[in-house]
């Protein structure tokens, strides 16, 4: 099982900070030119996550090959991936500090990031190779 750590790097980096910005800012605005302020918000936000999120994909990554080696069943490949996420989207929110991390607006930063990150692992079909060997009728030995 191979979980495609782009879709859900990509998704994680770049849905985030719109699932957090925009409610924000629909609640906090009042007139168009308030809401766009908040426009300029999003490429820092997105470039401090991919960031902050090296070290959990590089361990989000050698798990998925070591999973995928020893042919993990895919539920228990997407469980332990899905706690590697958990933990290091809290790890990181929690060495980070500050307002982020609070639940002081529609929908909190950490609470976007987790949603961004666990949807495309859940949703998204696993990768297998099959064993080419078991498939071919002319090589019964």
């Amino acid at each position: 099982m191979m979980v495609s750590i782009w879709k859900v790097w990509l998704t994680t980096v770049l849905a985030s900070p719109v699932l957090f910005w925009v409610p924000t800012a629909f609640q906090e605005s009042e007139e168009i030119a308030e809401f766009l302020s908040f426009l300029p918000i999003l490429l820092p936000s997105v470039l401090f996550g991919f960031l902050f999120s090296i070290p959990t994909m590089g361990l989000f990554y050698l798990l998925n090959q070591k999973l995928h080696d020893k042919n993990s069943k895919p539920l228990i490949a997407k469980v332990v991936l899905s706690l590697v996420m958990i933990v290091g989207i809290l790890t990181t929110f929690n060495l980070v500090g500050g307002s982020f991390s609070k639940i002081d607006k529609i929908v909190s930063l950490p609470t976007a990031y987790l949603f961004c990150a666990l949807t495309p692992l859940w949703f998204s079909s696993v990768h297998t190779e099959k064993n080419t060997d078991d498939q071919c009728p002319e090589k019964i030995a």
